[in-house]
């Protein structure tokens, strides 16, 4: 696995500023790679991507792809939380930003700073995951699509680990620790967040005029840092999370079919003080 992550390269249909976007630039990614390793990288929104499928079976039609999915309500709270504290969103109430979703299909209500990467604020179609699945299986078939559900992971880590090892044939599966990497973070001040991500117009001249450009990007970065706290997500609204549950209802029963699982847990309703963690039991086997 090469040192960055997310290098997004089949999907330029899905433009940002951190894709790499030269074969050559890929392909160096992998250079530290021993012969005859298995190679792969991670870049979580070749799901999203209508193209991501297909230039992946032209680079290499024997790929295998593994694909981890999360209760899709869930999966909206937490982007919504994440695009938050990364500046890529500016309304902090989660329903009035799914309520924008079509609007900013459109290119209206987007956030009063420019950014790129506007897919992110599509929260439903992130998480309407039996399309983007189908994709897959269309390129590669079953054998070459593997599926893990998040809620699996958690109870089990080294299960679901050696199941992909097998998967992708390698003989020594190793040793992990799961650990939690990404802790949830929000900002101190909201203000502060606001004011750094769009100061004013006399403000970003002064600082444009008698500050260096590496050193105002050094000092905003201190600064995001300094406003930022490792705190626990606010729990979904009750009301909104039988909502949208009762919205995704179909889509579920649809990818359970699909990927011969049970998935209604994530239909029901969940304890707030569970943090949507209880483990998904299946009626059925996945490919």
């Amino acid at each position: 696995m090469p040192e960055l992550k997310e290098p997004h390269f089949f999907s330029p249909d899905l433009d940002g500023p951190a894709r790499v976007r030269t074969l050559e630039q890929y392909l160096d990614l992998f250079a530290p790679a021993p012969p005859g390793a298995v190679c792969g990288e991670a870049s979580v929104y070749y799901l999203l991507s209508r193209e991501a499928p297909r230039r992946i079976r032209d680079f290499n039609p024997d790929a295998r792809v593994i694909i981890m999915l999360r209760d899709p309500v869930e999966l909206m709270h937490s982007i919504h939380t994440l695009n938050v504290v990364a500046g890529t969103e500016d309304v902090f109430d989660f329903r009035q930003a799914l309520e924008l979703e079509g609007a900013r299909k459109q290119g209206l209500g987007l956030p009063s700073y420019a950014i790129t990467d506007v897919y992110k604020l599509y929260y439903r179609e992130l998480a309407r995951y039996s399309g983007h699945i189908e994709r897959y299986l269309i390129e590669f078939g079953r054998d070459q699509v593997h599926i893990i559900i998040h809620e699996e992971y958690r109870k089990a880590p080294k299960g679901v680990l050696g199941k992909v090892c097998d998967f992708l044939g390698v003989a020594d599966c190793p040793e992990i620790e799961a650990e939690v990497i990404n802790e949830n973070r929000q900002w101190r001040s909201k203000w502060l967040m606001t004011l750094i991500r769009k100061p004013p117009g006399i403000v970003r001249a002064a600082a444009r005029g008698l500050i260096p450009r590496s050193v105002r990007f050094r000092l905003a970065s201190l600064l995001i840092d300094a406003n930022l706290a490792k705190r626990s997500r606010p729990p979904l609204d009750p009301l909104l999370r039988a909502e949208l549950g009762e919205e995704f209802q179909p889509e579920i029963e649809r990818l359970g079919l699909i990927l011969g699982r049970d998935l209604s847990l994530w239909c029901r309703p969940r304890n707030p003080s569970s943090g949507g963690r209880e483990p998904v039991r299946w009626s059925g086997r996945g490919p």
